[in-house]
């Protein structure tokens, strides 16, 4: 199953390759805009999802230590 990071990722992949297909220049920046937004929203999504498994990862470790005193 793929992330949101990894669906972000992918629709900006989409548009790069419109982007490369297109003989319109207004269209190439307009695709190229997009992809550059998705792309930004697909590292901050992954940047989120890091911090949310660190603190999951403390807390379990905090319930251990207290766990064991």
């Amino acid at each position: 199953m793929f992330s949101n990071a990894d669906n972000l990722r992918l629709i900006a992949d989409r548009y790069l390759r419109l982007a490369e297909q297109t003989t319109d220049t207004q269209e190439r920046v307009k695709f190229l805009d997009y992809a550059s937004v998705f792309m930004e929203l697909a590292e901050r999504r992954a940047s989120e999802s890091h911090e949310d498994q660190d603190i999951s990862e403390s807390t379990r470790s905090g319930d251990t230590a207290s766990r064991e005193e």
